[in-house]
């Protein structure tokens, strides 16, 4: 199985390019900042305030979200107006309530995984986009702190700083949360580095401080994009999915997909289907330098010293199995991918795993599961060590999140 040629492209580009974050700074006296998160699903902006230490608040959300940028490539100067501009407009009813002035509120847009493809396959409307969206902020009266894509790397890396910062580590490096974090698209993997250079070191200033971070993205291990890969690879990966010999709802996973999976034929088979997601894991890390493959990434200074958290969509998949938090993870998980998904009919025993009316992710249940135990802990992938890993961990202030991440960066820099 071979990756897309645009992916191994994407993946090149990104496993090379693991600089640092520049040094970000508020306006003279601000104590806010408001970050637009441009994701491919959607684009959102939140308010954050500058805390004691070196924590922030998050103050505002904007309740409704608009388009996300790369759906504006068809027309770009569009971008601005429709998916920016009703964002500043819930920020600014929000802030004229509270009685603060738009001028101390710098706006910062920062586009992930959907600005990213767009501009490997069409520049030119990224350009265009981002022109929009910046003319939009500018005439709006709030000050511009940021327009651009964020690389992974500085994705995982903020998503890192936030989860230290929540935890209280980052002043004790003997202390430190790793993080692994599954999206749909990308997996990654971050922890202190106890040096300034090396292979997937980034940098990031806090308070004064500079920190160094083993920061990777792997993109094309997400789980949507690793099923993709592996239904390519096993002839639509029937074994990775629950038998319904009784022909219930659905008559096919993923039937809106351009693999659907006819559901009286899938036989979930643990061996064969974790073979085919070992093999997506090789294909896809051969892009990357060897030091930083899935792999390799446990003998990189600072692993061994961090204790994990899962985040993104693996504690809601180790939820979603029922599995309790802080047991064996890989034990656990094996055993509930086992116990659920193998079997004539194991569809009844998944989908009685969700709640009537929320089995949106039933369908994929298994072999997320079965991809988790690959990339998580298996030979080819990380290599976790369950005893350090907490798959569903409770952080005080709730899940890290890179746009909270960034607030620190730019309220103390």
């Amino acid at each position: 199985m071979t990756a897309p040629r645009v992916l191994l492209a994407t993946l090149l580009v990104l496993a090379f390019g693991l600089g640092g974050i520049p040094a970000a700074t508020a306006a003279p006296g601000s104590s806010y900042i408001a970050v637009i998160d441009a994701g491919s699903s959607g684009t959102r902006l939140a308010l954050f305030e500058q805390g004691t230490g070196v924590s922030v608040t998050q103050i505002f959300r904007a309740p409704k979200k608009t388009p996300g940028l790369s759906s504006f490539a068809p027309n770009a100067s569009a971008a601005g107006p429709d998916a920016v501009r009703p964002l500043l407009d819930q920020l600014r009813t929000h802030l004229d309530g509270q009685g603060i002035v738009i001028a101390d509120v710098p706006v910062a847009l920062l586009a992930t995984a959907g600005m990213r493809r767009l501009q490997l396959s069409d520049p030119v409307a990224v350009r265009e986009i981002f022109a929009s969206t910046r003319a939009t902020i500018e005439a709006s009266g709030f000050p511009l702190r940021a327009n651009r894509i964020l690389p992974d790397t500085q994705e995982a890396l903020l998503d890192w700083l936030d989860a230290n910062a929540h935890a209280g580590t980052l002043a004790t490096p003997s202390k430190d949360i790793g993080i692994v974090e599954v999206g749909g698209a990308s997996a990654q993997v971050a922890f202190r580095s106890p040096r300034a250079t090396g292979p997937g070191v980034s940098s990031v200033r806090v308070s004064g401080t500079d920190i160094h971070v083993v920061a990777i993205s792997y993109l094309g291990l997400g789980v949507n994009e690793a099923r993709g890969f592996m239904q390519s690879a096993a002839s639509g990966g029937e074994v990775c999915f629950p038998n319904n010999a009784s022909g219930t709802d659905p008559v096919d996973y993923l039937a809106s997909s351009t693999t659907p999976v006819p559901s009286a034929q899938a036989d979930f088979r643990g061996a064969p289907c974790g073979r085919a997601y070992a093999a997506v894991v090789t294909d896809v890390a051969g892009a990357y330098p060897r030091a930083v493959r899935p792999r390799n990434v446990s003998d990189l200074p600072g692993f061994a010293r961090a204790t994990f958290v899962g985040l993104g969509s693996i504690p809601s998949v180790f939820s979603d199995f029922g599995i309790a938090p802080e047991v064996d993870e890989q034990r656990a998980l094996q055993t509930a991918v086992r116990t659920n998904c193998k079997g004539t009919d194991a569809w009844a025993k998944v989908r009685a795993l969700f709640p009537a009316g929320s089995q949106g992710f039933a369908e994929t249940q298994c072999s997320s599961g079965a991809y988790l135990d690959q990339f998580l802990f298996s030979a080819v992938g990380v290599g976790f060590d369950p005893a350090r890993f907490d798959a569903q961990p409770a952080l005080p202030g709730g899940e890290p999140t890179w746009s909270e991440g960034y607030a620190i960066t730019v309220l103390h820099p």
